[in-house]
Protein backbone atom coordinates (compact mmCIF):
# COMPACT_ATOMS: atom_id res chain seq x y z
CA UNK A 1 0.00 0.00 0.00
CA UNK A 2 3.15 2.43 0.02
CA UNK A 3 3.60 4.83 -2.74
CA UNK A 4 5.91 3.44 -4.61
CA UNK A 5 4.38 0.47 -4.92
CA UNK A 6 1.17 1.61 -6.64
CA UNK A 7 3.34 2.46 -9.48
CA UNK A 8 5.15 -1.03 -9.41
CA UNK A 9 3.32 -3.54 -12.14
CA UNK A 10 5.38 -6.44 -12.67
CA UNK A 11 8.15 -7.39 -10.85
CA UNK A 12 8.66 -10.81 -8.46
CA UNK A 13 7.87 -11.49 -4.25
CA UNK A 14 9.36 -13.61 -2.21
CA UNK A 15 9.37 -14.83 1.37
CA UNK A 16 12.56 -15.66 2.86
CA UNK A 17 14.53 -15.98 6.73
CA UNK A 18 15.41 -12.17 7.64
CA UNK A 19 19.20 -13.03 8.11
CA UNK A 20 19.41 -14.45 5.01
CA UNK A 21 18.64 -10.81 2.37
CA UNK A 22 21.07 -8.20 1.84
CA UNK A 23 20.34 -5.38 -0.34
CA UNK A 24 23.55 -4.38 -2.73
CA UNK A 25 24.00 -1.21 -5.27
CA UNK A 26 24.92 -1.63 -8.55
CA UNK A 27 26.27 1.65 -10.24
CA UNK A 28 26.76 0.77 -14.14
CA UNK A 29 28.70 2.38 -16.44
CA UNK A 30 27.79 4.16 -19.44
CA UNK A 31 30.92 4.93 -20.93
CA UNK A 32 31.59 1.16 -21.34
CA UNK A 33 33.75 0.10 -23.74
CA UNK A 34 32.62 -3.89 -23.73
CA UNK A 35 31.09 -4.63 -27.21
CA UNK A 36 28.51 -7.89 -27.15
CA UNK A 37 28.24 -10.48 -29.93
CA UNK A 38 25.94 -12.42 -28.58
CA UNK A 39 21.53 -12.04 -28.45
CA UNK A 40 19.86 -11.65 -25.48
CA UNK A 41 18.20 -15.09 -24.98
CA UNK A 42 14.66 -13.77 -24.21
CA UNK A 43 12.24 -16.21 -25.57
CA UNK A 44 14.39 -19.14 -24.68
CA UNK A 45 17.75 -20.78 -25.73
CA UNK A 46 18.96 -20.34 -29.07
CA UNK A 47 22.34 -21.28 -30.77
CA UNK A 48 24.28 -19.19 -33.21
CA UNK A 49 27.81 -18.94 -35.13
CA UNK A 50 29.91 -18.80 -37.95
CA UNK A 51 29.92 -20.20 -41.42
CA UNK A 52 33.89 -19.70 -42.92
CA UNK A 53 35.64 -21.30 -45.90
CA UNK A 54 37.99 -23.44 -44.64
CA UNK A 55 40.79 -22.42 -47.18
CA UNK A 56 40.39 -18.30 -47.39
CA UNK A 57 39.03 -18.01 -43.65
CA UNK A 58 36.36 -15.71 -46.11
CA UNK A 59 32.64 -15.67 -44.46
CA UNK A 60 30.31 -17.44 -46.07
CA UNK A 61 27.68 -15.20 -46.87
CA UNK A 62 23.44 -16.28 -47.47
CA UNK A 63 24.47 -20.17 -47.39
CA UNK A 64 21.61 -22.73 -46.01
CA UNK A 65 22.62 -23.99 -42.98
CA UNK A 66 20.25 -27.09 -41.40
CA UNK A 67 19.92 -28.23 -37.76
CA UNK A 68 18.62 -31.29 -36.83
CA UNK A 69 17.66 -32.59 -33.30
CA UNK A 70 18.46 -36.30 -33.04
CA UNK A 71 15.74 -38.20 -31.23
CA UNK A 72 13.48 -35.59 -32.01
CA UNK A 73 11.11 -35.17 -34.66
CA UNK A 74 12.61 -31.30 -35.65
CA UNK A 75 14.32 -29.84 -38.62
CA UNK A 76 15.07 -26.14 -38.98
CA UNK A 77 16.85 -25.03 -41.66
CA UNK A 78 18.68 -20.43 -41.52
CA UNK A 79 20.04 -18.81 -43.69
CA UNK A 80 23.58 -17.38 -43.06
CA UNK A 81 23.95 -13.38 -42.94
CA UNK A 82 26.32 -11.60 -45.02
CA UNK A 83 29.02 -11.75 -42.43
CA UNK A 84 28.78 -15.29 -42.62
CA UNK A 85 26.33 -15.50 -39.20
CA UNK A 86 23.87 -17.85 -38.05
CA UNK A 87 20.93 -17.46 -35.49
CA UNK A 88 18.71 -20.86 -34.48
CA UNK A 89 15.90 -20.46 -32.09
CA UNK A 90 15.84 -23.48 -30.17
CA UNK A 91 12.44 -24.87 -29.79
CA UNK A 92 11.23 -25.19 -25.85
CA UNK A 93 12.53 -28.87 -25.02
CA UNK A 94 13.94 -30.29 -22.23
CA UNK A 95 17.20 -32.48 -20.99
CA UNK A 96 20.33 -33.22 -23.34
CA UNK A 97 20.28 -34.00 -26.71
CA UNK A 98 22.54 -34.27 -29.68
CA UNK A 99 22.45 -31.91 -32.38
CA UNK A 100 23.65 -32.11 -36.02
CA UNK A 101 24.40 -28.72 -37.97
CA UNK A 102 25.18 -28.86 -41.71
CA UNK A 103 25.28 -27.04 -44.91
CA UNK A 104 25.26 -28.07 -48.51
CA UNK A 105 28.50 -29.08 -50.50
CA UNK A 106 29.00 -26.92 -53.47
CA UNK A 107 32.20 -26.95 -55.79
CA UNK A 108 34.81 -24.60 -55.39
CA UNK A 109 34.17 -23.81 -51.10
CA UNK A 110 35.07 -25.40 -48.23
CA UNK A 111 32.47 -25.01 -46.01
CA UNK A 112 33.94 -24.38 -41.88
CA UNK A 113 30.85 -24.39 -39.48
CA UNK A 114 31.90 -22.81 -35.84
CA UNK A 115 29.36 -22.91 -33.14
CA UNK A 116 29.46 -19.78 -30.36
CA UNK A 117 30.21 -21.19 -27.12
CA UNK A 118 27.23 -21.10 -24.20
CA UNK A 119 28.83 -18.80 -22.44
CA UNK A 120 30.73 -15.02 -23.09
CA UNK A 121 34.24 -15.32 -22.93
CA UNK A 122 35.44 -11.94 -22.84
CA UNK A 123 37.44 -10.44 -19.77
CA UNK A 124 35.04 -8.62 -17.60
CA UNK A 125 36.28 -6.85 -13.98
CA UNK A 126 34.34 -7.46 -11.40
CA UNK A 127 34.47 -6.33 -8.14
CA UNK A 128 36.51 -8.44 -5.31
CA UNK A 129 35.69 -7.19 -2.03
CA UNK A 130 36.57 -9.42 1.31
CA UNK A 131 34.25 -11.99 2.09
CA UNK A 132 33.31 -11.62 6.09
CA UNK A 133 29.77 -12.62 7.62
CA UNK A 134 28.55 -10.74 10.82
CA UNK A 135 27.63 -13.01 13.74
CA UNK A 136 23.91 -12.87 12.40
CA UNK A 137 24.67 -14.39 8.71
CA UNK A 138 26.89 -16.95 10.83
CA UNK A 139 24.35 -18.40 12.07
CA UNK A 140 21.79 -18.54 8.96
CA UNK A 141 24.68 -19.66 6.81
CA UNK A 142 24.86 -22.69 10.28
CA UNK A 143 21.46 -23.25 9.64
CA UNK A 144 21.58 -23.40 6.03
CA UNK A 145 23.88 -26.24 6.43
CA UNK A 146 22.18 -28.09 9.01
CA UNK A 147 19.45 -28.26 6.37
CA UNK A 148 20.95 -29.35 3.50
CA UNK A 149 22.51 -32.26 5.68
CA UNK A 150 18.61 -33.04 6.68
CA UNK A 151 17.27 -32.72 2.94
CA UNK A 152 20.20 -34.94 1.41
CA UNK A 153 19.47 -37.53 3.75
CA UNK A 154 15.37 -37.47 3.95
CA UNK A 155 14.63 -36.20 1.00
CA UNK A 156 14.45 -38.22 -2.47
CA UNK A 157 15.11 -36.87 -5.59
CA UNK A 158 12.39 -37.92 -7.95
CA UNK A 159 13.44 -37.03 -11.93
CA UNK A 160 10.17 -36.14 -14.50
CA UNK A 161 10.48 -38.71 -17.22
CA UNK A 162 11.42 -37.53 -20.49
CA UNK A 163 9.25 -37.72 -23.00
CA UNK A 164 8.92 -36.85 -27.03
CA UNK A 165 7.85 -33.31 -27.29
CA UNK A 166 7.23 -33.63 -30.72
CA UNK A 167 5.02 -36.23 -31.35
CA UNK A 168 4.43 -35.12 -34.68
CA UNK A 169 6.86 -34.01 -37.10
CA UNK A 170 7.26 -30.77 -38.23
CA UNK A 171 5.79 -31.56 -41.25
CA UNK A 172 2.62 -32.55 -39.48
CA UNK A 173 0.46 -36.27 -40.18
CA UNK A 174 1.67 -36.97 -43.88
CA UNK A 175 -1.08 -39.26 -45.83
CA UNK A 176 1.19 -40.89 -47.99
CA UNK A 177 3.38 -42.82 -46.27
CA UNK A 178 5.36 -46.00 -47.52
CA UNK A 179 5.39 -48.84 -44.98
CA UNK A 180 7.92 -51.11 -46.11
CA UNK A 181 7.20 -53.98 -43.99
CA UNK A 182 3.60 -54.24 -46.31
CA UNK A 183 5.75 -55.52 -49.40
CA UNK A 184 8.22 -58.29 -50.41
CA UNK A 185 11.86 -57.59 -49.27
CA UNK A 186 13.86 -56.88 -51.93
CA UNK A 187 17.77 -55.21 -52.31
CA UNK A 188 17.96 -51.33 -52.15
CA UNK A 189 15.58 -48.66 -50.88
CA UNK A 190 15.34 -47.68 -54.64
CA UNK A 191 14.03 -50.77 -55.51
CA UNK A 192 10.72 -49.62 -53.46
CA UNK A 193 10.96 -46.25 -55.45
CA UNK A 194 11.10 -47.91 -58.98
CA UNK A 195 8.91 -51.10 -59.07
CA UNK A 196 6.15 -49.66 -56.97
CA UNK A 197 3.51 -47.24 -57.77
CA UNK A 198 3.80 -44.50 -55.78
CA UNK A 199 4.42 -40.54 -55.92
CA UNK A 200 8.04 -40.65 -55.65
CA UNK A 201 10.55 -41.37 -58.72
CA UNK A 202 14.19 -41.78 -59.15
CA UNK A 203 16.08 -39.69 -62.11
CA UNK A 204 19.83 -40.42 -63.15
CA UNK A 205 22.10 -38.01 -64.90
CA UNK A 206 25.43 -38.53 -65.39
CA UNK A 207 25.52 -41.27 -62.79
CA UNK A 208 24.07 -38.83 -60.34
CA UNK A 209 20.32 -39.73 -58.79
CA UNK A 210 17.61 -37.60 -57.51
CA UNK A 211 14.10 -37.80 -56.43
CA UNK A 212 10.82 -36.41 -57.86
CA UNK A 213 7.46 -36.29 -56.54
CA UNK A 214 4.52 -36.90 -59.00
CA UNK A 215 2.48 -33.86 -58.96
CA UNK A 216 0.38 -31.50 -61.21
CA UNK A 217 1.53 -28.50 -59.22
CA UNK A 218 4.10 -26.06 -61.11
CA UNK A 219 5.82 -24.87 -58.08
CA UNK A 220 7.18 -29.27 -57.75
CA UNK A 221 9.14 -29.07 -60.88
CA UNK A 222 10.45 -25.69 -60.13
CA UNK A 223 12.12 -26.89 -56.40
CA UNK A 224 14.01 -29.68 -55.14
CA UNK A 225 12.35 -31.77 -52.68
CA UNK A 226 13.86 -32.00 -48.90
CA UNK A 227 14.90 -35.42 -48.42
CA UNK A 228 15.79 -36.59 -44.51
CA UNK A 229 16.71 -39.60 -43.11
CA UNK A 230 16.15 -39.12 -39.47
CA UNK A 231 15.43 -35.70 -39.63
CA UNK A 232 18.67 -35.13 -41.50
CA UNK A 233 18.87 -33.58 -44.76
CA UNK A 234 21.45 -35.30 -46.63
CA UNK A 235 22.65 -34.15 -50.75
CA UNK A 236 24.31 -37.68 -51.48
CA UNK A 237 20.88 -39.79 -52.63
CA UNK A 238 23.19 -42.68 -54.30
CA UNK A 239 24.22 -43.48 -50.95
CA UNK A 240 20.33 -43.50 -49.50
CA UNK A 241 19.06 -45.40 -52.12
CA UNK A 242 21.67 -48.21 -51.77
CA UNK A 243 21.07 -48.14 -47.90
CA UNK A 244 19.23 -52.16 -47.27
CA UNK A 245 15.85 -51.92 -46.61
CA UNK A 246 15.79 -53.93 -44.01
CA UNK A 247 16.85 -50.65 -41.08
CA UNK A 248 14.18 -48.69 -42.89
CA UNK A 249 10.75 -48.42 -40.88
CA UNK A 250 8.71 -46.53 -43.27
CA UNK A 251 8.93 -43.11 -45.54
CA UNK A 252 6.67 -40.31 -45.33
CA UNK A 253 5.92 -38.40 -48.30
CA UNK A 254 4.50 -34.61 -48.49
CA UNK A 255 3.59 -34.25 -52.03
CA UNK A 256 3.10 -30.29 -52.11
CA UNK A 257 5.38 -27.50 -51.80
CA UNK A 258 6.02 -26.94 -48.60
CA UNK A 259 7.11 -23.48 -46.62
CA UNK A 260 9.57 -23.14 -44.05
CA UNK A 261 10.98 -19.95 -42.96
CA UNK A 262 13.03 -18.75 -45.86
CA UNK A 263 12.74 -21.44 -47.95
CA UNK A 264 10.44 -23.55 -50.51
CA UNK A 265 10.90 -27.36 -50.68
CA UNK A 266 9.14 -29.23 -53.76
CA UNK A 267 7.97 -31.57 -51.08
CA UNK A 268 9.47 -33.70 -48.58
CA UNK A 269 10.24 -36.79 -48.32
CA UNK A 270 11.55 -38.37 -44.87
CA UNK A 271 13.14 -41.22 -44.50
CA UNK A 272 12.78 -42.91 -40.85
CA UNK A 273 14.95 -45.88 -39.74
CA UNK A 274 14.15 -48.24 -37.02
CA UNK A 275 17.04 -47.79 -35.00
CA UNK A 276 17.79 -44.45 -35.55
CA UNK A 277 21.09 -45.06 -36.78
CA UNK A 278 20.45 -42.77 -40.30
CA UNK A 279 20.44 -46.33 -41.99
CA UNK A 280 24.48 -46.71 -41.86
CA UNK A 281 25.47 -44.11 -43.82
CA UNK A 282 28.04 -41.03 -43.05
CA UNK A 283 26.65 -37.68 -42.13
CA UNK A 284 27.79 -35.11 -44.71
CA UNK A 285 31.35 -33.81 -44.15
CA UNK A 286 30.28 -30.36 -44.26
CA UNK A 287 27.82 -30.74 -40.88
CA UNK A 288 28.92 -30.72 -37.19
CA UNK A 289 28.13 -33.13 -34.34
CA UNK A 290 27.70 -32.38 -30.74
CA UNK A 291 25.81 -32.36 -27.57
CA UNK A 292 24.00 -29.22 -26.46
CA UNK A 293 22.65 -29.51 -23.01
CA UNK A 294 18.50 -28.35 -22.98
CA UNK A 295 16.83 -26.47 -20.22
CA UNK A 296 16.73 -29.28 -17.49
CA UNK A 297 13.73 -31.49 -15.73
CA UNK A 298 12.47 -30.01 -12.97
CA UNK A 299 12.88 -32.32 -9.81
CA UNK A 300 10.39 -32.71 -7.01
CA UNK A 301 12.04 -33.56 -3.76
CA UNK A 302 9.99 -35.99 -1.83
CA UNK A 303 9.99 -36.85 1.77
CA UNK A 304 10.93 -40.68 2.17
CA UNK A 305 9.16 -40.71 5.18
CA UNK A 306 5.93 -39.47 7.03
CA UNK A 307 5.44 -35.26 6.20
CA UNK A 308 4.26 -35.03 9.72
CA UNK A 309 7.59 -36.02 11.00
CA UNK A 310 10.48 -34.57 9.08
CA UNK A 311 11.23 -31.21 9.55
CA UNK A 312 10.38 -27.92 6.38
CA UNK A 313 14.09 -27.54 5.46
CA UNK A 314 13.35 -24.92 2.79
CA UNK A 315 14.78 -21.93 3.05
CA UNK A 316 12.75 -20.07 0.44
CA UNK A 317 9.60 -20.35 1.25
CA UNK A 318 7.64 -18.53 -1.36
CA UNK A 319 8.91 -17.08 -4.99
CA UNK A 320 6.91 -15.97 -7.57
CA UNK A 321 7.47 -13.39 -10.53
CA UNK A 322 3.91 -11.05 -11.09
CA UNK A 323 1.83 -9.02 -13.43
CA UNK A 324 -0.44 -5.95 -12.07
CA UNK A 325 -1.52 -5.18 -15.10
CA UNK A 326 -4.61 -6.02 -15.77
CA UNK A 327 -5.06 -6.76 -11.94
CA UNK A 328 -5.38 -4.65 -8.54
CA UNK A 329 -3.82 -7.15 -6.36
CA UNK A 330 -1.95 -10.20 -5.68
CA UNK A 331 -3.24 -12.99 -3.37
CA UNK A 332 -0.63 -16.07 -2.24
CA UNK A 333 -0.69 -18.89 -0.42
CA UNK A 334 2.22 -20.43 0.86
CA UNK A 335 3.69 -23.76 3.91
CA UNK A 336 5.15 -22.06 7.10
CA UNK A 337 8.90 -23.64 7.45
CA UNK A 338 10.28 -25.27 10.37
CA UNK A 339 13.50 -23.93 10.88
CA UNK A 340 13.13 -20.26 11.22
CA UNK A 341 11.11 -17.47 13.00
CA UNK A 342 11.12 -14.65 11.55
CA UNK A 343 11.16 -13.95 8.13
CA UNK A 344 10.55 -11.16 5.20
CA UNK A 345 8.15 -10.68 2.49
CA UNK A 346 10.31 -9.29 -0.47
CA UNK A 347 8.96 -6.89 -3.26
CA UNK A 348 10.82 -6.28 -6.20
CA UNK A 349 10.61 -4.47 -9.32
CA UNK A 350 10.60 -1.50 -11.61
CA UNK A 351 8.29 0.77 -12.17
CA UNK A 352 7.55 2.92 -15.44
CA UNK A 353 10.50 5.32 -14.74
CA UNK A 354 12.77 2.37 -14.93
CA UNK A 355 13.65 3.14 -11.14
CA UNK A 356 14.56 -0.08 -9.37
CA UNK A 357 11.94 -0.78 -6.19
CA UNK A 358 12.80 -3.08 -3.18
CA UNK A 359 10.29 -2.72 -0.13
CA UNK A 360 10.44 -5.94 2.71
CA UNK A 361 7.86 -6.02 5.27
CA UNK A 362 8.62 -8.23 8.25
CA UNK A 363 6.34 -11.76 8.81
CA UNK A 364 6.15 -13.40 12.18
Amino acid sequence: NTKELQYLRQGSISIIPSSSFQISNFNIENNSTYSHKYYPETRGLSLSGQLLDSISKEPLAFKEITLSIIDQKNFIPNLSKIDGRFYFSLPEIKGNYDLFISTKKEEGVHPMILVDRDYDTEIIDLPNPPFKLSSQERLTVLKLAQTLQIKRNYFTKIGIQKLDTFLTPFYGKPNNILYLDKYINMGTLEEYFTELPGLVSIKNHKNKKSFSIFSTLHDMSVYSPLVLIDMVAVEDYNRILAVSPLGIEKVDIIPFPYVYGDFIYGGIISIRTRKGDFGGISLPKTGLFFNFDFIQDKVDNQNSGKLNRIPDTRNTLFWKVFSLENESSLEITFKKASSYKDYWIIIQGIDKNQNIIIKKYKLK
